[in-house]
């Protein structure tokens, strides 16, 4: 995404005068990311939430000098990472120069403690996707390093290995147990971020541990696979994530209708099997309230970890 910004400046040299693009964001026609800095409203409303951060750290890097790096769940945003809930509404940046941090109505400036290694990602400066992942989860605990986590195996931004040495510099850091934690569980078999935090919750609710995208043949020869499956009791656990039904391009060119038939079908099929006894299936809003999901994974009979047998 490479933001179309527009400068008073560069209204003024159109024949308008500099406030009339002031006066123009102030009755909506342009929405204002940095003093100085302005996009057309039509293509802020397009953005999607990540966007617009990635478009407030362009124009923040516009005027900022070489010594500012990108980092935390900003970093994140550029590297491709899920974050949990919702993207700062600040840019998060280190910068060498400083040992201290600092905050502003738009961005929080981090110290550092350790050297920064730079990358370059489709022209930003960022901190590596290793020291990322790791910066996500030290600020944001342990369901924000599993997302992250997750997301960098599954893509291949990472190794394991890598993110355990980047957890070593972190030695005696706050936080850093929930980070190690999380690498514990971490796997690339998680497909959505909605898993991801799903099987965080499992694993901090004290729940048998499933196995993940367990692959199911029916007669037929057609293969489905379960987010978690719980040999044990023969169950299916599933994050019903609405993408599938209202993202076009999740949905493969079928309609909203063909795609719940086809659900309907998958839900059949494993159901005929003889090791599957149920399917229990969750949405966002439970994934994100331990209590709500407890509540469906008790009912629907899932184990606890012996350590954790009430």
């Amino acid at each position: 995404m490479d933001p179309r910004f527009v400068t008073p400046a560069q209204f003024a040299a159109g024949g308008e005068p500099g406030r009339r693009l002031r006066r123009e964001a102030s009755r909506g026609t342009f929405v204002r990311v940095r003093p100085g800095l302005y996009l057309p409203a039509d293509d802020w409303q397009q953005f999607s939430a990540r966007e617009r951060h990635l478009a407030a750290i362009r124009a923040l890097l516009a005027r900022a000098g070489p010594h500012v790096v990108v980092s935390h769940a900003s970093a994140g945003a550029v590297w491709g990472f899920p974050v949990l809930d919702e993207w700062p509404q600040r840019v998060q940046v280190i910068a060498h120069c400083r040992t201290t941090g600092k905050v502003t109505s738009r961005v929080v400036l981090h110290p550092s403690r350790l050297a920064v290694e730079v990358s370059i990602v489709r022209g930003v400066r960022c901190t590596s996707a290793s020291r990322t992942a790791v910066d996500m989860g030290l600020a944001g605990g342990f369901l924000s390093a599993l997302l992250a986590f997750d997301y960098a195996l599954a893509t291949g931004l990472v190794t394991r290995q890598e993110l355990r040495d980047e957890i070593a510099l972190r030695s005696g850091f706050r936080g850093i147990a929930a980070v190690r934690s999380a690498l514990e569980i971490a796997h690339p078999g998680s497909k959505s971020a909605g898993e991801s935090i799903s099987k965080g919750q499992i694993h901090l609710l004290g729940f048998e541990t499933p196995e993940l995208q367990k692959k199911f043949t029916c007669p037929g020869g057609r293969t489905y696979y379960g987010d978690f499956w719980w040999k044990t009791v023969g169950q299916i656990g599933e994050f019903d994530g609405g993408q599938k039904y209202l993202d076009e391009r999740m949905r493969g060119g079928r309609t909203m209708e063909q795609v719940l038939f086809d659900e309907k079908d998958r839900t059949d099929a494993l159901l005929a099997l003889p090791e599957v006894r149920n399917i229990v299936r969750w949405r966002y809003a439970v994934a994100r309230n331990p209590t709500r999901l407890q509540e469906i994974l008790l009912r629907a009979g899932i184990p606890l970890r012996d350590s954790r047998r009430r």
